[in-house]
């Protein structure tokens, strides 16, 4: 039974990421108002937020006794649903702005160096 519930978790989570995936025009709208270092901080904390949240829900979701008699409980299931899809979100929010960063003109355009200065040594 938990391979049933885990495959149906999965699909979910892939149906929630393809819709999102349609979503990242507006994303892209939203993150070209932001600076920089916004935009490296949410796609940093990105990644690391939805992976915290998913290792610290399914340790939780586990202490709690959620699996039992080798599958997840009702409520169990639908925590680790939920905890999946924003797991999800956060990934595809954190990718999107990182990829929106290396995309934006003051990356992509070469800069000489910062000191134009001759060098002193003969």
């Amino acid at each position: 039974m938990l391979s049933v519930q885990a495959s149906l978790c999965f699909l979910l989570w892939i149906g929630w990421g393809l819709w999102q995936r349609r979503r990242a025009e507006a994303w892209h709208r939203r993150f070209a108002s932001m600076s920089r270092g916004k935009l490296a901080l949410l796609g940093s904390l990105g990644f690391i937020f939805g992976a915290a949240l998913l290792f610290g829900a399914l340790f939780g979701i586990s202490a709690a006794g959620g699996i039992q008699d080798g599958s997840l409980t009702p409520l169990a299931w639908a925590a680790v649903a939920l905890t999946g899809l924003v797991f999800v979100a956060s990934q595809t929010a954190a990718a999107t702005a990182l990829v929106h960063l290396t995309q934006r003109p003051d990356t992509a355009e070469p800069h000489r160096p910062s000191d134009n200065q001759e060098s002193s040594v003969s």
